[in-house]
């Protein structure tokens, strides 16, 4: 019998299955949380020119080039020097303009709730090492990071449906306003109210009025539980919402 979406048979595919992201992931945030994408912008470098700057152990750096270079983040030239590939110095390098390395950083703390799965399932309790609201760096990095790879599905969602006839947006949990700016930037006469948690709203406010769009995209603080607009919208967005919620409330 076929089964759809069953991996190839053998002992590889199960154990690429079972540890291949993991793996691909961890090396990708070590080479951020050691410097090594910021290392590489002045000039490609070998390893133990690389690990003698940075302080590190030059054979366990290897690996780590080694592995980023077949992820494709890297690349090698035939004499043994690593640099940026065009993807690492977007959105890999620290400080630059749309860059994701603070949030590829902060990926490195999920492996805690990864590890404890086993017993989330057995007891049915949530895991708890997510984003605290309390932490204003680490909100910004992990909102910098949903916007960032939110982006082109809201350019995408805008520009590929026809909006003309809407005039009023909600848009409950819209994050720091990807779909809010993708919308207001393609339909000029749409205006858009996004909802979100009060300790987003100064980072979608910053962004926004970044974007020029302050004038059409007001941003209110409150919980879609219970602070909804009184107001009349011609189109409401619900999106990386209901997954958090049970299934009984779902239902109403």
């Amino acid at each position: 019998m076929s089964v759809v979406g069953a991996p190839p048979a053998g002992a590889e595919s199960i154990w690429q299955l079972a540890i291949g992201f993991g793996m691909a992931a961890r090396a990708v945030q070590t080479a951020c949380l050691l410097g090594v994408f910021d290392g590489l912008v002045a000039q490609p470098k070998t390893g133990p020119v690389l690990a003698q700057e940075l302080g590190l152990d030059a054979n366990g750096l290897e690996a780590i080039l080694v592995a980023c270079t077949a992820l494709g983040v890297l690349e090698r030239s035939t004499d043994g020097r690593y640099r940026n590939s065009a993807l690492a110095s977007t959105f890999l390098r620290a400080g630059v303009p749309g860059t994701l390395h603070d949030a590829v950083q902060r990926g490195s703390t999920l492996y805690t709730d990864w590890v404890d799965l086993p017993a989330a399932v057995r007891s049915g309790q949530p895991l708890h090492s997510g984003v605290a609201l309390s932490d204003a760096t680490a909100l910004k990095a992990y909102l910098d990071g949903v916007f960032q790879t939110s982006w082109p599905e809201a350019v995408a969602f805008a520009e590929g449906h026809d909006w003309h006839d809407v005039r009023r947006v909600l848009d409950v949990g819209g994050g720091t306003g990807a779909y809010a700016i993708g919308l207001a930037r393609r339909w000029p006469d749409l205006r858009v109210d996004l909802l979100e948690r009060e300790a987003v709203v100064p980072f979608a406010r910053d962004l926004i009025r970044a974007s020029g769009l302050a004038s059409r995209i007001n941003v209110l603080a409150g919980d879609y539980h219970g602070t909804l607009p009184g107001a009349t919208y011609d189109l409401t967005l619900l999106m990386n919402v209901l997954h958090q919620e049970s299934a009984d409330n779902t239902a109403q």
